[in-house]
């Protein structure tokens, strides 16, 4: 391996362009009552709940709000 060369692990991409749409308008919005503000937990259980992703993972979250 040259210097300098990352081994890179290639992700299929979880989220769909409507999926990141609503993730947006979610993490824009005002965090519940109970919470201070929004954590990537608990928009990725909002995001399950809605019905929008099947598997609620943070990571995956993180990743597309970073984007």
């Amino acid at each position: 391996m040259a210097l300098g060369c990352q081994n890179r692990t290639n992700y299929t991409r979880q989220i769909d362009g409507d999926a990141e749409a609503h993730l947006i308008v979610l993490a824009c919005s005002d965090s519940p009552e109970d919470r201070e503000r929004w954590m990537l937990r608990l928009l990725a259980d909002k995001m399950a709940e809605h019905q929008v992703v099947e598997h609620r993972g943070k990571d995956t979250v993180h990743r597309t709000l970073k984007k």
